[in-house]
């Protein structure tokens, strides 16, 4: 079970969200591209080791785990990324942040002045949504 001590406001983060695109939009030159992505909506709960590490200093093995699951009717999202010995035993710390929707992504884009939201498309990609904006 996932407990938090921090909640996460929905105005305050999308505020946040929105001064951070602009910064990359006053960076671009006009006519500029910014490829940015996130994880897609219909992203499902996973747990999974995705590398094994051999410690040589102390001769032992641990797992790295890559954790993700989305709350919407909270508007959060978790992920962390943890270490599991060979016995089990977790350690890391858990991640949580807005669960921005694809929906609002572009909404803070346009807002924020950006021409041309699109999505992009990639054969081989199954995680992220992708846009390519132009200032």
């Amino acid at each position: 079970m996932i407990c938090c001590l921090i909640e996460v406001i929905l105005l305050y983060s999308l505020e946040k969200l929105k001064k951070t695109l602009q910064v990359y939009y006053d960076l671009l030159k006009k006519d500029g591209y910014l490829y940015i992505d996130k994880f897609k909506d219909s992203e499902v709960p996973s747990k999974k080791v995705v590398a094994r590490l051999n410690i040589k200093s102390n001769n032992t093995k641990k797992d790295v785990v890559f954790y993700v699951e989305r709350k919407p009717e909270e508007g959060t999202r978790y992920a962390s990324m943890l270490l599991r010995d060979m016995k089990g035993n977790e350690s890391g710390s858990l991640g949580m942040a807005y669960d921005l929707s694809e929906d609002e992504m572009e909404d803070l884009l346009k807002n924020v002045g950006f021409r041309d939201v699109k999505k992009i498309r990639l054969k081989n990609e199954k995680h992220f949504v992708i846009w390519l904006v132009k200032k």
